[in-house]
């Protein structure tokens, strides 16, 4: 078990063990498959939880929300949880050539999340702007289930609007990024997770449309940071957002990438505070400590 091993390398080598907990386990909020979804298994994640964080020297989770709940979860060791976020890597992003109005999701379809919350408002979009196939695209690319997006496409009328895409290249998908003109999170019921894609799109000039509900990690990140951010559940306001999008794209306004504001969000920065914390562990005379993971901005 973890905390066995933890042990084990603390007493042979001397140096302490961090846990990192990219995904929880006790906290774990939605299962992706049906042989792990039982009350067995969270009260099996309960029971080895506790002695591993016991046997930690420091805990890292994965977002500020996630890291606040082990907190509660573990108030006796508050102090060496800390939150560690993927972060977005500093790259300029690839010169391209920009087409029609492109809304772009990239990534895997599964679990939560629901392609319908957004094509059911980016449909009502269409037909009030009367925007033609050659002026509003509609991208998937990723592991997704095509003929089923394609379905949904069809029971909302805009077939000739959206197109899928498998797995490309990191290359070419990082062009493909470029030319959109809105980079999509879709929804998911995982409330102390924050998707990857999240900072990735950060670094591209497009405007990032996440559909989150207020107190996720997803929105607590983007609060401020001039992306926009819809609940899932508010189709109107999903609506209105891709139309005035469209408006000012086709006025002749093009967006430009978030990161440069948002330096603490970027892998180096997160990095920065997971090296700082391991300092403190192994220099009794550090005197940096383990920060928030949302500073607040001068």
């Amino acid at each position: 078990m973890a905390h066995e091993a933890g042990r084990i390398v603390a007493a042979r080598t001397g140096r302490p063990w961090l846990m990192d907990l990219r995904d929880p386990w006790s906290l774990l909020e939605r299962s992706g498959t049906d042989d792990v979804a039982s009350p067995v298994w969270y009260r099996l994640a309960r029971r080895y939880e506790r002695p591993a964080v016991d046997a930690a020297a420091l805990v890292v989770m994965n977002s500020d929300p996630a890291r606040q709940a082990m907190q509660r979860a573990y108030p006796a060791a508050a102090k060496k949880i800390i939150a560690v976020m993927n972060g977005f890597d500093e790259y300029d992003p690839p010169q391209v050539t920009r087409g029609p109005f492109t809304v772009t999701f990239a990534g895997s379809i599964y679990l939560d999340r629901d392609p319908n919350l957004l094509l059911r408002p980016a449909a009502r979009a269409i037909r009030s702007l009367g925007a033609t196939p050659d002026q509003f695209r509609i991208e998937f690319i990723g592991h997704a289930d095509a003929a089923a997006l394609h379905a949904m496409a069809r029971a909302q009328g805009i077939v000739p609007y959206v197109s899928t895409r498998y797995f490309v290249p990191h290359g070419q998908l990082g062009t493909l990024l470029a030319q959109a003109a809105v980079l999509v999170s879709l929804n998911q019921d995982s409330d102390l997770a924050i998707p990857a894609k999240v900072f990735e799109y950060l670094q591209y000039d497009a405007w990032v449309l996440a559909l989150a509900e207020r107190g996720s990690a997803t929105e607590l990140v983007l609060r401020d940071t001039g992306a926009d951010v819809v609940s899932p559940k508010n189709e109107e306001a999903i609506e209105a957002t891709l139309r005035e999008r469209y408006v000012q794209f086709a006025a002749g306004t093009r967006p430009t990438r978030l990161a440069p504001a948002l330096p603490h969000l970027s892998r180096r920065a997160q990095a920065d505070r997971l090296f700082d914390a391991i300092e403190l562990l192994v220099s009794p005379t550090a005197v940096c400590e383990p920060t928030e993971a949302h500073p607040t901005k001068a």
